[in-house]
């Protein structure tokens, strides 16, 4: 259930490269196309940092007319925030770590990862990909897909997000090769789920059975990425689906009393689809911690939004159409939202530290706007002392540790810092 008050949207993930969600061919669904200032996957935007990866290896893959750069793991992944934590997993006066949660949904895309990557090796982080496993099919083999109370074929984000001139399996093994390179370098990868069914006739009318239909498909288009798509050379699985830590549902819908005895029945540990006030600390229900995003106030925008760059981009945007804005605008967006994240880390870290959780999507809305602030955002907080910039894995680990110390924290009762 979404918190009152709170401006929240979902606009389309990816491209849908020329789909329709019914399978044809040669048209766009509204909702569903390129979002504002969006750029197929592969290419660069004003302002945008250089897509190289992280430090290792970088490997190519031709296909087509043009070749995907895929950042592949360092031969020893840097230390993680987690190694500062003392012994107790508390600093002096019993004071937790400040948790920073940084998570992307959709999870497509080579040079954005080696992008995402470049800047967590650099700040002691580690990140949270939620991969929407539909884009594990090419437009030769969609109808491998068939969601809850739709045809096979049909998708609300299209299939593989291939860039005009490449090849569907050779962007396939790409997407493949950068998820199994973060995972390496110490990152998680989880379950975004499939078609990404949002509002009427989406997943907040799925039952139980319809979860369970769903997480089949899922682990399905996982597990045979190489026979699916009759890849050349198999790459194997993105991520393990029998053991995936947590999930994410589209648009943060759905039941989630549905969904979670279905994902705990199936080893799950966590769901990240909820939301809450920005003083929450997590709690557990129906076996899973449930993790979710708090509203907070930007400047330019008339009451709160969630910490998600779609949420953000609608309340700044509305139902205009995209790609009218000014580079004076997509920069006056970055700093508005740069600074209220800043501001609202800074209210959690000499607070009573709950946990605070940032998402984007693989794209780059409104002039790469919301990738510029978390960049910015990310290499600001994470190196700061006694905050650690985690998995949600990681996050439900330390919490299962000190589930009995949570009332206490969450009333704010440790030593807490000096502000300046």
């Amino acid at each position: 259930m979404l918190a009152a008050g709170l401006l929240v949207a979902c606009v389309g993930q990816r491209p849908t490269t020329g789909e329709r969600v019914d399978g044809s061919a040669g048209t766009t669904v509204a909702g569903a196309s390129l979002d504002a200032g969006t750029t197929a996957a592969g290419t660069t935007v004003a302002g945008a940092p250089p897509t190289t990866g992280a430090k290792g290896a970088v490997a190519t893959v031709k296909g087509g007319a043009a070749a995907t750069t895929v950042a592949t793991a360092p031969a020893a992944p840097a230390p993680d925030a987690m190694s500062k934590l003392p012994a107790s997993g508390l600093f002096d006066g019993g004071r937790p770590p400040q948790f920073v949660m940084v998570s992307f949904d959709g999870a497509a895309d080579p040079a954005l990862m080696a992008r995402w990557r470049s800047v967590a090796e650099t700040s002691s982080a580690r990140l949270t990909f939620f991969l929407s496993a539909v884009y594990l099919l090419g437009k030769q083999t969609r109808t491998t897909y068939q969601g809850p109370g739709h045809p096979a074929g049909a998708s609300a984000i299209g299939f593989s997000p291939t860039p005009a001139g490449q090849d569907d399996n050779a962007y396939i093994t790409a997407v493949v090769q950068s998820l199994q390179a973060a995972a390496k370098a110490g990152d998680e990868v989880g379950n975004h789920f499939g078609g990404h069914w949002c509002g009427a006739g989406g997943v907040g009318t799925w039952t139980k059975a319809d979860w369970a239909t769903e997480l089949n498909q899922v682990e399905a288009l996982v597990l045979k990425v190489d026979s699916n798509n009759k890849l050349p050379v198999a790459v194997g699985p993105p991520y393990d689906p029998l053991r995936v830590a947590g999930a994410r549902t589209p648009c943060l819908e759905g039941k989630l009393d549905d969904l979670y005895p279905v994902l705990k029945a199936r080893g799950y540990r966590y769901d990240a689809s909820s939301t809450k006030g920005l003083f929450d600390w997590p709690k557990k229900k129906g076996g899973l911690w449930s993790f979710g995003f708090a509203g907070i106030d930007i400047a330019g925008l008339t009451r709160p939004t969630l910490t998600v760059d779609f949420s953000i981009s609608t309340g700044f945007n509305g139902d205009a159409v995209k790609g009218t804005l000014t580079t004076e605008q997509t920069n006056q967006i970055y700093q508005s939202v740069k600074d209220a994240y800043l501001a609202t880390f800074d209210k959690l870290y000499y607070g009573n530290r709950a946990p605070f959780e940032l998402s984007n999507h693989f794209n780059h809305s409104d002039g790469d706007a919301y990738n510029r602030a978390l960049e910015d955002v990310i290499r600001t907080v994470c190196v700061r002392p006694e905050v650690v910039c985690g998995t949600y894995s990681q996050l439900a680990d330390w919490l299962d540790a000190h589930t009995g110390q949570l009332e206490a924290l969450q009333a704010g009762k440790f030593t807490k810092l000096p502000k300046g």
